[in-house]
Formats: structure tokens, C-alpha cells, sequence
């Protein structure tokens, strides 16, 4: 609900002058209106108020009436004195208009400092309103007209005060804006603009009178005729006949059903009649026999048209005890009916539960009369109205909030248990529930990245020792290699260094071919372990450590060989050729 006031204007116009009363129709709602709008109003009904908004016939105001006005705006006058006097600062009356919430409103304050931090409120001194000021706990009527007039002033509070204009009697209570009330109040006052378009259109359509409701008066029942009758010899001449169509005529009338107020008051009238009338007949049978015990007809019409009578009254007494009852149960049902069709629309558009208290058995207790039962039904129903349009606020704020949110949507599957919650704290809720789902999506998200680091670790991990187990064994092989290489060369290196020793003794003229020729034999027929040539470079052998020093004393006597340049002495060819051949 709304509560910023706008297009706020002061007028300089007198309460009660032809100008401020044309200003008071100008608006949607007056601060002393806001009461009986809400049905609250111990001086006019929500119904009296609503017929005459929109025919614009207010009743007139008596002279009794303008005498007790008279005497209010006197004590106002000197109160306001006094209150000057206590606050050392003058209080101005004025008019104030304003915008709130769709809303026209205005209201006359008795009094506003030149600040506008404080406003004035005067009552005359009743037993009552002197009790709650010193309660501290004025009716609503009193505080629905001071919010009005804070609302639009913006006076941060109000002197309250019931006196006769002097310090003797004199009662003050300051009275704060209270924001429940205020919200209550704009929601009450826009219930009753929208009944009001409807009984407009009633109105226009006949279905409601344009005439104000009299107070009902039972029609005049006429009396039955008196019954006559003289002795005429044996027989009796009498306007029974007469007696009896006029009184089976009203027999027939009492069966009418009863409807309106002035239904029933006529039928009370009606039974008082026919009570009289039995009361009449007996007497007249029992007069009758007396004096002309042989005449039977006579006293047979007598007690038939008795009887009927006393069938008729009964009747309708019975009728009109059963059938206020009926109609109560009828007022109750229709108003039943009207907020039940109000609450189903609302919940299936909400998609939740609307729950309003209300109580139209209790709001007719006590009541005499239909229109008095219709009133205080239709308040009832206008407070359960306010109440389902207040919920469907707070309902629409929130599901707002949700829509704001629409991708966590998902979170709030709870909505029929949060639906009505303050806008405040449902907003806090929302805010609270993404802020924990998204601190658990980041934790499930740093779980999962934790899984895929700890997994990518371990697999690198694996290949790193694969990587090492191969890197080892390839070192393994290819040490075994050098072993093996090594060992085949100290077997050559120690075939060469035996040849050279032996050769040492072979004649001088011997040719450098045949040396070498023994030399190659020498080498050839020399113990060597066998080597088993890998097929392919990547396969691996494995050597003795005496194999693997045979190997590298060879290898080096080949490499003392060639240092001794070898490949130049003749016959060289012919032993490769010869090495190659083996």
C-alpha cells in the first residue's frame, strides 16, 4: 500500500462556509468520513454513508443538532486559546487536500503550528471520550480522523483534546501517526471507493432506491367492524356476514411471506388485531348464549370465524419469529457466498491458501431489524474485503520478489507456507536462501574441481612412475650394454697384447701381413663369451660382470689398435675383409 502523499494544497477557506463544504465534495474521502467508511462510526452507518456518496442526499440537520455544533466550535475557540497559551506558539485552522494512493483526501485541522510539527484536534467532553483519553486508548473513530489529518499535514503528532473551552475540564492526550493504522485506514477507504462504483450502478439500474430509508412504521390495520346483532322473535339479525368477509380478507392477508422491515412491522400490527378480534368473538359467543341458547348457527359462525382468526394469528406469529430467522440465515449465506468466491479467485491466482476471519452471525447479534442485520453484514463483509485485498498485497509484493529472482525460483517450493510473510522479512528470506545456495553451489563446485585436481594428480602421478620404471630399466639395459661392449673389448685388448708378446719372437723379416694374419688368428681363436646381437635397438641383454670386463679389455685393445694406426699397416684390408667374412 502507498503511502506517499502528493499534490498536498492548504486552503483558506472557513469550516462550514458554502465554499468549504464545495471543497469537501470535491474529494474521494473527509478525515471525519474515514470512520464510518470503515465501519466504525458510532454516528452514521458504512451503508448510510455509501447511499448518500452517491445520490448526494444527506439528511438534515435538526436544530438540536445545530445547537450541539454551535457549542463544539465555541469550546474550540477557547481551547484553542488555552493550548496557545501552553505552547507559547499560535495554531492556525486549516484545510489541507492530498493524493495518496489513488485516493482524494481531505481534512479540516482545529489547529497547525506555523512548522506544521503539530496539529490540534477538539471534541465537546463526554463521560466516554474523557475515560479513554486518561485510558490512553481512544476508539478508532477519534484515531482514523487524526491519521488523516497527520497523513496529509505531515504534523509528527496531535494534541488530542475534549473540553468546554476552559482549564477546569480540560482533557490532552498526544497522539502519534501509528503506520498499522494508516495502512489499514488507505486500504478501508479504497474498499469503500470501489463498493461505492457498484452501488452507483445499482442504483442506476433500480436495484436500489434513490430515496433515503425512512424509519419504519407499521401501516394502520383497521379494526374489524364490530359484530351487531338483535332479537327479532327467534331469530337474529346481525352484519356477521359483513364481519366475516372482512375478517377471512385479513386472514388471507397474513399469509403473505415476509421480506422488508415493513413486512414485519405490519404483521406484528396484524397479530395485535386478530389477538383483539378472538378476545371480541369470545366474549360475543359466550353474550350470545346467554340469551338465546336455541340459536346455534349464529354461534357456530361465531366460533368458526374465531378459529380462523386464531389459526391466522398464530400463523403469523410463528411466521415472524421463523422468518427473521430465515432471513438471517440468508443475509449470512449470501455474504458467505461473496467472500468465499473472493477468497477461491484470489487463492487460484496466488496458487496459495488465502485465510480471512470473519463473522456475520456475530455481526447481526443483537440486531431488530433487517436493515440494521444488512448494515452490519456489509461492514463485516467490507472488513473481510479489506482484510483478502491486504493479504493480496503482501502476496503480490512477494511473489514480485520471487519473480526478481526467477532463475532461483526453485527455492521457494514452499510457497503456501511463505506466501504472507511481511514483505521485509520475506525479502530478507529470499536474499538468505541465494545466498545459501549459491555458497553450497561454490562448495560442490570446489568439491568437484578438489575430485578432478586429486584424480588429474593421481594419473599424473602414475605416469610419472611408468616414465621412471622405463627410464630405469632402459638404464639398466643400456648399462648392461656397456658392460657387455666392455667385456668383449678387454677380450680383445687381451688377444691383441698376447699376439704382440708372441710376435715378439717371430723373425724380423716376417711380413706385416702375416703378423696380422696371426694377430686376426690369434684374436679369432681367443676366449670370448658370445654376444647375442639384439634384433632391434630397443631390446635389451644382460652380461656377467666377467663377461662385461672381457668385453671393455677388447674394446680397448681395438681402440689401442687404431691408435696404433692400424688401418695403415698393409694387410689391414685383408683382415677386415677377413673379419667381415667371420
Amino acid at each position: 500500500m502507498i503511502m506517499k502523499v502528493s499534490n498536498v494544497k492548504f486552503h483558506n477557506v472557513q469550516q462550514g462556509t458554502p465554499e468549504w463544504h464545495a471543497l469537501r465534495e470535491s474529494v474521494d474521502f473527509t478525515a471525519s468520513e474515514v470512520s464510518a467508511a470503515l465501519g466504525c462510526s458510532p454516528y452514521k452507518t458504512r451503508d448510510q454513508l455509501m447511499h448518500e456518496k452517491a445520490t448526494g442526499i444527506k439528511p438534515e440537520v435538526s436544530s438540536y443538532q445545530e445547537k450541539i455544533f454551535a457549542d463544539g466550535h465555541r469550546f474550540e475557540e477557547f481551547a484553542r486559546a488555552i493550548l496557545e497559551n501552553r505552547l507559547g506558539e499560535e495554531l492556525y485552522p486549516t484545510t489541507i487536500t492530498g493524493e495518496c494512493g489513488g485516493l482524494t483526501l481531505l481534512a479540516s485541522l482545529d489547529g497547525l503550528t506555523m512548522d506544521g510539527v503539530l496539529a490540534f484536534e477538539h471534541k465537546s467532553p463526554n463521560s466516554k471520550v474523557v475515560a479513554a483519553i486518561h485510558a490512553e486508548e481512544l476508539d478508532d473513530h477519534y484515531n482514523y480522523q487524526m491519521e488523516q489529518q497527520l497523513l496529509l499535514s505531515g504534523a509528527t503528532s496531535c494534541k488530542f483534546v475534549a473540553s468546554d473551552g476552559t482549564e477546569d475540564n480540560w482533557n490532552e492526550l498526544d497522539y502519534k501517526p501509528n503506520k498499522a493504522l494508516i495502512k489499514k485506514m488507505l486500504a478501508g477507504l479504497k474498499q469503500f471507493k470501489d463498493d461505492l462504483e457498484e452501488y452507483k450502478i445499482k442504483l442506476a439500474n433500480g436495484e436500489v432506491s434513490q430515496q433515503s430509508k425512512p424509519e419504519v412504521v407499521a401501516e394502520v390495520i383497521q379494526d374489524l367492524p364490530a359484530v351487531t346483532y338483535k332479537m327479532n322473535g327467534l331469530a337474529i339479525i346481525s352484519n356477521l356476514d359483513e364481519y366475516k368477509a372482512k375478517a377471512l380478507e385479513l386472514v388471507e392477508q397474513s399469509k403473505k411471506k415476509l421480506e422488508t422491515d415493513q413486512d414485519f412491522a405490519n404483521a406484528e400490527s396484524m397479530v395485535k388485531v386478530f389477538k383483539s378480534a378472538e378476545d371480541k368473538l369470545g366474549l360475543m359467543s359466550q353474550q350470545v348464549l346467554g340469551e338465546v341458547e336455541s340459536i346455534d348457527s349464529f354461534v357456530k359462525d361465531l366460533g368458526f370465524i374465531s378459529e380462523n382468526i386464531r389459526q391466522a394469528r398464530l400463523a403469523l406469529d410463528k411466521q415472524v419469529k421463523s422468518r427473521k430467522e430465515e432471513i438471517k440465515a440468508e443475509l449470512v449465506m449470501k455474504a458467505k457466498t461473496e467472500i468465499q468466491a473472493l477468497v477461491a479467485d484470489m487463492s487460484q491466482k496466488y496458487n496459495v491458501g488465502f485465510n480471512v476471519k470473519h463473522d456475520f452471525a456475530a455481526a447481526i447479534k443483537g440486531k431488530r431489524n433487517i436493515e440494521s442485520m444488512q448494515s452490519a453484514i456489509n461492514d463485516e463483509l467490507a472488513k473481510a474485503k479489506i482484510a483478502l485485498s491486504e493479504l493480496k498485497d503482501i502476496a503480490q509484493t512477494n511473489l514480485d520478489t520471487v519473480n526478481q529472482n526467477s532463475e532461483y525460483r526453485f527455492l521457494f517450493n514452499d510457497w503456501g507456507q511463505i506466501a504472507f510473510k511481511a514483505p521485509e522479512d520475506f525479502a530478507t528470506l529470499v536474499k538468505l536462501r541465494i545466498a545459501e545456495h549459491k555458497d553450497a553451489e561454490e562448495k560442490r563446485r570446489q568439491a568437484e574441481r578438489d575430485r578432478i585436481r586429486k584424480e588429474e594428480e593421481a594419473k599424473a602421478q602414475a605416469e610419472a612412475e611408468q616414465k621412471a620404471e622405463a627410464l630405469r630399466k632402459e638404464r639398466e639395459a643400456e648399462e648392461r650394454q656397456k658392460a657387455q661392449a666392455l667385456a668383449q673389448q678387454q677380450a680383445k685388448e687381451s688377444a691383441v697384447d698376447t699376439a704382440m708378446t708372441e710376435m715378439s719372437s717371430v723373425k724380423a723379416t716376417q711380413s706385416r701381413l702375416e703378423t696380422a694374419r696371426q694377430v686376426m688368428k690369434q684374436a679369432e681363436t681367443a676366449p670370448v663369451a658370445s654376444v647375442q646381437y639384439a634384433e632391434r635397438p630397443d631390446e635389451m641383454i644382460s652380461l656377467t660382470m666377467k663377461e662385461y670386463n672381457e668385453l671393455m679389455r677388447k674394446a680397448d685393445l681395438l681402440d689401442a689398435l687404431f691408435a696404433a694406426g692400424v688401418d695403415n699397416w698393409d694387410g689391414y684390408s685383408e683382415a677386415m675383409a677377413m673379419v667381415s667374412a667371420a
